[in-house]
């Protein structure tokens, strides 16, 4: 979770505290390092490690890694053009991770941030309805809506309902829409079909994906129109 060039002046501040043990400081500082993992290991999580549990350990390496960069530069002195070369490369890594960061990341990730919900959800608002009915697996959290649609919050806080109504439903639970609803699903519901329904739109966006070229036997990168979400309509 942390740059390369930060491994260094790290291990020399650590070393720093071993040998200043007596200090009160240093035992801190160290018994902070060692016992940091701690809250995070008690938590089960099913896809892996959960960087913010250990969040707290941050002021702890800063303070380890700045004794650290003074011993490290303190030696790099002696050395001609090392500390020219130590800078040189933090500045490369750093560069690297911000534009990986602010250019790549945004594209790789966006599908896993709810692509595509602040438009379904301002769609589904432009149309006139006297309900509009909203798939739990749009609004999992119970503050999508309020947020997308720029909601009053101290009207949310106070419990005021919407006008017209909107009701939060699990996709499969939906029974016979009246006329003059709106519903909108994700492409993880099993969507309930009726007669008097009408798909007013679909919102998808383009995903890059692998696919294989068979006449090549190779893969091949295409960009692909994933559809997102769904807006019907009921007359």
């Amino acid at each position: 979770m942390m740059p390369t060039f930060l491994l260094a002046p790290i291990l020399l501040g650590i070393a720093h505290f071993i040998k200043n043990w007596k200090s009160r400081f240093s035992k801190y500082v160290l018994i902070q390092l060692a016992l940091f993992p701690l809250a995070a290991s008690f938590t089960i999580i099913e896809e892996g490690g959960h960087a913010i549990r250990t969040i707290h350990a941050i002021p702890f390496f800063t303070i380890t890694a700045t004794y650290g960069f003074r011993s490290l530069f303190d030696y790099l002195k002696s050395v001609k053009f090392t500390t020219t070369v130590f800078v040189a490369f933090m500045l490369w890594e750093l560069t690297a991770f911000y534009s990986y960061y602010f250019f790549i990341f945004p594209n790789k990730s966006v599908n896993e941030f709810n692509r595509g919900m602040p438009e379904a959800i301002r769609t589904l608002f432009s149309y006139p309805a006297s309900q509009y009915f909203i798939s739990e697996t749009v609004q999992a959290h119970g503050v999508e809506v309020p947020f997308f649609t720029k909601f009053d919050p101290a009207l949310y806080q106070a419990g005021v309902p919407y006008n017209p109504p909107v009701v939060v439903i699990r996709s499969q639970d939906l029974e016979q829409p009246k006329s003059g609803t709106i519903a909108v699903f994700s492409r993880e519901d099993s969507i309930p079909h009726f007669a008097n329904e009408k798909l007013l739109n679909i919102i998808s966006f383009p995903e890059q994906k692998v696919r294989l070229n068979e006449e090549m036997n190779k893969d091949e990168y295409k960009v692909i129109e994933t559809e997102l979400y769904y807006i019907y309509g009921y007359n």
